[in-house]
């Protein structure tokens, strides 16, 4: 990471509620880099998340909750003099920043940065805008900037298990489970047409499990929509609904019209061999493991999975061993081995090739 001091000044904004911990992590991630610093804190907060904002030079703005993240952001960047501002929850952190300076200095309204989830899940986020802009939505809020910019350079972890008590991530995660369907179900009676709130809703019901909820919601956001990379997106998970449902045949449906909003994706090409392994189409699957592995140099809004090659490689050595190609698998499972990077999977991977490799033996003994 670079540390400089930039041409135009960035503030930092967060809304907390018990993020002692997690929040001092956030703060450093950011320290020498922002010009000032807000943390807006739930007046329910029980922790010392105030005692540590203040270690920083944050300036405290205590709130009522309101049932509104929009409110309790524009209410913490009430005040603010930075010509930029940097928005964070408390369980993230800036993972690296670089070419900052330059960036700022772009006559954009809104920086799109990534943001990873825990799950590897990334997607780019107005997160780094221009002083002025204000947040909308209840839940899942969002601002609209006229103009933006892609910075790939900066990179937002989003890290809510780690660093936090059972009970207070379990009261925090039942909150926010109440809170999603009420408010963007609210939002959808007032406008059918609202995309933002079908594609939250059908997002939200397949976390949890309800895959035919989440096809209606995701359903409608087709309907509203003609936004083409979240159409891929909402595309491509309701393949994997209908995957996790069994429904091999409207899965691959599915991410075959995926394809067709934003062709080229090794993700797609990746989840048809997953859909076709699953029901035991070995040899079909192979081909599309194979073109997973092109690279897809576009900058894109969503990236639903991490690139594991160790991985495909890995599913190509299954797909070879149930087609009792041995020789190929054994490959395959080498090929993975090299280039995994933890140690437990690489022997994993190993112990595969050499099985491998000992059927091949007792075969042309």
């Amino acid at each position: 990471m670079e540390n400089l001091k930039t041409s135009s000044s960035l503030a930092l904004v967060m809304v907390v509620k018990n993020e002692a911990e997690r929040l001092r992590r956030a703060l450093n991630s950011m320290k020498g880099i922002v010009s000032e610093i807000v943390v807006a804190i739930d007046d329910t907060t029980t922790d010392a998340s105030e005692e540590i904002a203040r270690k920083f030079g944050a300036k405290i703005k205590p709130f009522k909750w309101r049932d509104d993240f929009s409110w309790a952001r524009n209410f913490a960047q009430e005040g603010v003099v930075a010509d930029w501002i940097l928005v964070l929850d408390g369980h993230e952190y800036v993972e690296k920043f670089e070419r900052l300076q330059e960036f700022l200095n772009k006559p954009v309204e809104a920086l799109l940065v990534p943001v990873e989830l825990e799950n590897g899940f990334t997607f780019y986020s107005p997160r780094i805008y221009r002083n002025g802009l204000t947040w909308k939505g209840g839940v899942h809020n969002n601002i609209k900037p006229k103009t933006t910019e892609f910075f790939p350079h900066f990179r937002v972890k989003h890290d809510r298990p780690s660093l936090k008590t059972s009970s207070s991530a379990t009261e925090r995660e039942a909150q926010r489970d109440v809170m999603v369907p009420r408010v963007l179900r609210a939002e959808l009676k007032k406008d059918r047409t609202n995309s933002r709130a079908y594609f939250h809703l059908g997002l939200f019901y397949e976390a949890h499990g309800k895959f035919k909820k989440a096809l209606k919601f995701f359903r409608g956001y087709l309907l509203h929509s003609k936004d083409f990379q979240e159409r891929w997106f909402v595309r491509f998970h309701s393949a994997l609904c209908f995957d996790s449902m069994g429904r091999g045949l409207r899965a691959f449906w599915a991410v075959s019209r995926a394809e067709s909003e934003l062709p080229g994706r090794w993700e797609t090409e990746k989840l048809k061999g997953l859909i076709l392994f699953h029901f035991k189409k070995y040899a079909r699957a192979l081909p599309h493991f194979v073109a997973s592995f092109e690279l897809y140099n576009k900058i894109t809004m969503h990236h639903p999975w991490k690139r594991d090659d160790a991985h495909t490689w890995n599913l190509i050595g299954e797909c070879f061993f149930n087609l009792f190609d041995f020789e190929k698998a054994h490959i395959a499972f080498s090929r993975a081995s090299e280039q995994c990077k933890d140690d437990n999977q690489k022997k994993f991977y190993l112990a595969r090739a050499k099985l491998m490799h000992d059927i091949i033996v007792k075969s042309c003994g």
